[in-house]
């Protein structure tokens, strides 16, 4: 039952892979609303709107994530076609307006009606925000408290949801200040009874969203608690709430670039306000009736303020996002790791099984040479790795303290299947996909102190990785496959410092550089003098062998454990010892952490995170 829970969860609230990808490398991103398009302005306007926000947050180096409900889940991140169905659904009368209470009933509607569609308010888009890991959220204009709404003849308040969701969540929404239609002095009460931080952007006038200022008690401007004068600054008064761990959110009113004139503004406030009543419009209606009573009052001077104010609004909105994810000046990573991120298919059968299928055990889980080089390095040394992979991979990785920023996203994963005998050594396997490192930022090689490259990456990556190494660096090669190893290691080994290979791609790398295998230890030996490398070269149980390119050679021994299953016990092994090498110490002293690293994979006491299909 709980996991049926959990499942149904999981499909009611969908993170498109860009936005997931983003979040787990500390990439900026940029919540969008999709009530302003569905009931804020006319099609086709907005969806021309909506796309030129989007644009403009990727001009600025984030990923926009427009928020809507949509076929039976609540979505963070569109596709065009997705945005084109919520502009269109506003037009056709299939759109409604969703706040947080209204998620659940708007999930089970456009599961039912897939021509439906939920626009997600203010509050209903900060807690799909919060809950995908993204902290701000550009709008127009904050709800708030409705005039008239202390007047005793009032039966009840009309105060919009967005207050008490930003008393809860901790996000930072960039808008216009609060929606002129509402009473704005009370509205900046009530954030405040609910801890909610107010700044505005150059001013200490509170902006009404048409307007520079918003009237107050006895007509005197609006002020603004508090006010901040850059992208830079917003980003750093957040950061600090965010660092304090306070729970509600913070709001940053950014003044109209086109603004109208606060006394028209007004007055043609008051007449829609009284349309409205008569007309008997509350609730829900009330914005989008008033939006469209004041552009019809102003010939349409109130829609292009509007257009303004959000496009100004989604670009301020980019660079905070910008600001907060760019992390304080730091030395580089010590270790970089080249290669592939994977979902790894791990068979392992309980008898031998030539020429027919036997019993045994089956398990996913994310791992790819890279990927499991990377995760062991981090274990012990700033680590970070460049490779094309999925989102859910990308978040695995993140999570066990890897840098993925540079890495590429793919909309799936590469896959490799192995298939282990009953003593856990591999029988063999097949891997599908590529590196791709057109998309990579390579940037982080320069300064690394190890940087490990596997046998999966293409001529182009192999070229950009050297031209990218520092002179000091070390470079590590990890050949993966004897299939591999021989055309890989041509290409970088004129360059290469440590080679890692097990005994069979030993065998091949040594036939490669023209020699002809006669036993372990004179091989890895004369590998060494071949290459001009110092050659780690491992075969499980039976530990390993270091030769140096002076013609040393040192066997190693294993850990003594239970036999177990071997998958990635290499890749922990090369990933350990790359980080003791970075941290300065002696190879024969890296391959004994090395060893230690890959111990503690057969055990199975560190594994790759399993993958659920």
């Amino acid at each position: 039952m709980l996991l049926a829970r959990r499942l149904s969860t999981q499909r009611a609230f969908v993170v498109r892979d860009e936005v997931r990808a983003a979040v787990a490398a500390r990439r900026p991103v940029v919540a969008l609303e999709s009530t302003i398009i569905t009931h804020g302005m006319p099609f086709p306007r907005n969806l021309e709107v909506a796309r030129a926000c989007e644009a403009a947050v990727r001009e600025r180096g984030a990923v926009p994530a427009t928020v809507a409900v949509l076929a039976g889940a609540v979505r963070v991140g569109l596709a065009d076609a997705e945005l084109e169905a919520v502009a269109a659904s506003g037009r056709a009368g299939a759109a409604t307006k969703v706040s947080r209470r209204d998620l659940g009933w708007a999930v089970q509607r456009t599961r039912a009606d897939p021509a439906a569609c939920g626009a997600t308010t203010v509050a209903a888009t900060a807690w799909a925000a919060r809950r995908a890991g993204v902290h701000v959220f550009a709008t127009g204009g904050l709800g708030g408290v409705h005039r008239g709404a202390s007047d005793t003849r009032d039966a009840v308040w009309d105060v919009s949801a967005d207050l008490d969701e930003l008393g809860r969540t901790q996000v930072l929404v960039v808008c216009g200040g609060v929606k002129s239609i509402l009473d704005v002095p009370k509205t900046l009460e009530a954030l405040e009874t609910r801890g909610v931080a107010v700044a505005a952007l150059g001013t200490r006038d509170f902006p009404a969203f048409f307007s520079l200022r918003s009237p107050g008690v006895d007509g005197a401007p609006n002020r603004a608690p508090l006010r901040v004068d850059s992208a830079a600054e917003a980003a750093a008064w957040f950061g600090a709430h965010r660092e304090l761990g306070l729970a509600s959110g913070c709001v940053l009113a950014v003044p109209n670039p086109a603004p109208l004139q606060t006394e028209a503004v007004e007055a043609a406030t008051r007449d829609a306000l009284a349309a409205a009543r008569d007309a008997g419009v509350a609730g829900a209606d009330a914005t989008p009736f008033l939006l469209a009573d004041l552009e019809r009052r102003t010939a349409g001077r109130s829609l292009d303020a509007n257009v303004a104010l959000v496009l100004n609004n989604v670009a301020v909105a980019a660079d905070v996002a910008a600001a907060l994810a760019r992390p304080p000046p730091a030395r580089p990573p010590a270790v970089v790791v080249c290669g592939a991120a994977a979902v790894d298919v791990c068979a392992t059968a309980a008898a031998d099984a030539a020429g027919t299928s036997a019993p045994g055990v089956v398990r996913a889980s994310r791992g790819g040479v890279g990927a499991n080089v990377a995760r062991a390095a981090a274990r012990a040394a700033p680590t970070a790795l460049l490779a094309t992979t999925d989102a859910s991979t990308l978040e695995s990785l993140a999570e066990a303290g890897v840098d993925v920023r540079g890495c590429a996203t793919a909309a799936a994963a590469p896959t490799y299947v192995a298939l282990h005998g009953a003593d856990g050594d591999l029988v063999g396997g097949v891997f599908a996909g590529a590196a791709d490192a057109a998309a990579w930022d390579a940037s982080a090689v320069a300064g690394a102190r190890v940087v490990v490259v596997d046998a999966n990456l293409s001529k182009d990556a192999y070229a950009a990785v050297l031209a990218a190494l520092d002179d000091a660096t070390e470079l590590w090669f990890e050949p993966t496959s004897t299939a591999k190893a021989a055309a890989a290691f041509a290409e970088i080994r004129h360059r290469c410092d440590v080679v890692t290979p097990n005994e069979a791609e030993l065998a091949a790398l040594l036939r490669a550089c023209g020699g002809a295998p006669v036993g372990f230890e004179r091989d890895a030996a004369a590998l060494a003098q071949r290459a001009g490398a110092a050659v780690i070269a491992t075969r499980g149980a039976r530990g390993a062998v270091l030769a140096t390119r002076d013609g040393r050679v040192a066997a190693l021994p294993a850990e003594r454990v239970a036999a177990g299953l071997a998958n990635g016990a290499g890749d922990a092994f090369c990933g350990a010892a790359a980080a003791a090498r970075a941290a300065g110490r002696p190879l024969e002293e890296a391959c004994r952490a090395g060893a230690a690293a890959a111990g503690r994979v057969v055990r199975g006491a560190d594994s790759a995170p399993a993958v659920v299909f």
